[in-house]
């Protein structure tokens, strides 16, 4: 009686246990060998929108050029910014970087627009900075410059603090801006000529401001 022959099957395969030699593709299994290149690029894709922010900013003022667009344009910037922004939240490279570069056409259409509708620029005499805690300051080339915008006024924009750079130099080394911003709140226009850094009395050490169309005050500061 004839034995029916079995056929050959494939090789059951083994199932193998990762090694100390393999090699994962991405950065939460394996940071050490992907997350410095990975934070270099986001940090890269982020410098690249912030120096098309900055271009902007420097010409138009913190946050202002999306107001000189008309509605749509305007949407169509705040829509890309947000996910641009949801992006980088959740530190999605590919998409960063996709959008990264709608974001810095998008600051120089926004320009050109801006432009083309008859839009006001900053002054020459000025630029703009906002700092790590979302303060923004409006920096006045010289004290006379700096009383030019402060008569002007901004009331669309009551929080821009404005500062001279003389101003800033005189209260560079003395970390008084609580006291200069109390002066301005207080005597609009002034500006701020010298600090104490070691006044007799330990207190802080205001020494002289003046304000527009005066000759100078040495009273004491009536706070």
């Amino acid at each position: 009686m004839a034995t029916k022959r079995k056929m050959p099957g494939r090789p059951k395969q083994q199932k193998r246990r990762p090694g100390p030699t393999d090699h994962r593709p991405d950065i939460l299994t394996n940071y050490e060998a992907h997350g410095n290149a990975v934070y270099a690029e986001q940090y890269a894709i982020k410098e690249a929108v912030r120096d098309a922010e900055d271009r902007v900013t420097r010409k138009w003022g913190h946050g202002v050029v999306e107001k000189r667009v008309s509605m749509e344009t305007a949407a169509k910037f705040w829509t890309v910014r947000e996910r641009y922004n949801a992006a980088c939240d959740r530190h999605d490279v590919a998409a960063m970087r996709a959008d990264a570069a709608i974001m810095v056409r998008a600051y120089a259409a926004l320009d050109q627009e801006a432009e083309r509708m008859g839009a006001q620029r900053l002054p020459d005499a000025w630029t703009e900075y906002e700092d790590d805690d979302g303060d923004v300051f409006a920096i006045a080339m010289t004290d006379e410059d700096k009383q030019g915008i402060t008569a002007a006024g901004n009331p669309d924009r009551p929080d821009v603090t404005v500062l001279s750079i003389p101003e800033l130099i005189r209260i560079y080394k003395i970390d008084r801006l609580a006291i200069v911003r109390a002066v301005h709140d207080h005597f609009p226009g002034a500006t701020v000529k010298g600090l104490n850094e070691k006044p007799a009395d330990n207190s802080d050490g205001l020494e002289l401001f003046e304000t527009p169309g005066a000759q100078g005050l040495e009273d004491e500061i009536p706070f």
